[in-house]
């Protein structure tokens, strides 16, 4: 059987598609294949978890998804995908909340009542920002304008990342400009956790990481992303950012945010990896401050169980991608301040 009957009759018994899908051109499918094909085992156990969890909905909830899907295509055919970014810039907005935050959003499902919340976490957020920026008894200094909230302090918030599609274009692009003497034996695999490397060589070789990427690279990374991403840089001053800022932020966000995805497990699969723990360990965790650090002790010990080195090549990917926005001079996104404490705390205690 050829790949593509094999792939749409597994297609059709997962459910995960109707029967007009097939119709789609046999380059696409053979391109998604491939995609597929290059995922690693990690990538793979979740994908396989995605189609389960999918097979086992109700048809009026895989209906809803799969309209879902057909209008974000939509929507990227006709508006650059502006309907994808707001669920994307939502997505990453949400890793910013308290854990008490994300549980009460979560558990709300009246779309009116979530977005009141949304809004108020939001000016939660806005007015701590302002109080970290105005420290109480201050007098302000008159001889600076009153300039309103600064924009980058709200950056966190807003974190642009590429998506996958874009960010293995613009690795490529980084990767064919990088002469072969700079390049390293397994560059051309082009795996996630290569990324930071890659990108370390070519600033290296630029001997430039504050003026990274020059206006060089930018023209040819241009040339290969999508409108969506073109219109996003083109309006970074909106933000507060330079062009530049805006496209440094883009990639390794955009690595982080695929890292975080490749190791992203199921609340049944944490539940599982707790009870295989020793006693004194899951009460070691029962006594955590928060929701979110016994998160990532129960994820870190899921894969240490199954002999797997994904979630220490993740936390080694977020530390690379922290050195690399401090030496490329852009600000830190929220979403990383927490590992850039927790790396400072580690080297203050083995100095």
């Amino acid at each position: 059987m050829n790949r593509f009957a094999m792939l749409a009759v597994t297609i059709c018994l997962c459910g995960i598609m109707p029967p007009y899908a097939i119709a789609l051109d046999p380059q696409s499918i053979l391109e998604r294949v491939d995609e597929i094909q290059r995922m690693s085992g990690v990538e793979r156990d979740r994908l396989n978890r995605n189609i389960q969890e999918f097979a086992a909905l109700s048809e009026v909830e895989k209906t809803h998804y799969r309209e879902l899907h057909a209008k974000l295509v939509t929507d990227r055919v006709q508006n650059g995908g502006t309907m994808f970014s707001l669920l994307q810039t939502y997505s990453l907005w949400v890793h910013t909340l308290s854990p008490a935050q994300q549980h009460e959003l979560q558990q709300e499902t009246d779309l009116s009542k979530k977005l009141v919340l949304v809004r108020r976490f939001k000016e939660e957020q806005e007015r701590q920002s302002r109080d970290e920026r105005e420290p109480p008894n201050e007098p302000a200094d008159p001889s600076k304008p009153d300039a309103g909230p600064d924009a980058r302090q709200l950056i966190g918030m807003k974190a642009f990342a590429l998506d996958k599609k874009d960010l293995d274009a613009v690795i490529k692009a980084i990767l064919d400009d990088l002469p072969a003497g700079r390049k390293e034996a397994d560059f051309e695999s082009s795996q996630l956790y290569q990324y930071p490397r890659i990108i370390e060589a070519h600033a290296r070789w630029k001997e430039n990481y504050a003026g990274w990427p020059d206006d060089e690279l930018i023209k040819k990374m241009g040339a290969v992303v999508s409108p969506r991403t073109i219109r996003i840089v083109s309006t970074s001053a909106v933000r507060g950012e330079t062009k530049r800022e805006t496209i440094v932020r883009g990639i390794l966000m955009g690595i982080v945010k695929q890292a975080n995805d490749s190791t992203k497990l199921s609340d049944e699969e944490l539940e599982s990896t707790r009870a295989k723990l020793p006693a004194d360990e899951q009460e070691k965790i029962r006594k955590f401050d928060s929701k979110l650090r016994e998160k990532e002790h129960l994820k870190r010990r899921y894969f240490e169980l199954k002999g797997d080195d994904s979630y220490k090549r993740l936390q080694e990917c977020r530390l690379k991608v922290v050195d690399l926005f401090e030496r490329m001079q852009v600000p830190l996104p929220d979403l990383l301040q927490r590992i850039k404490q927790g790396r400072d705390r580690m080297q203050q205690s083995k100095g």
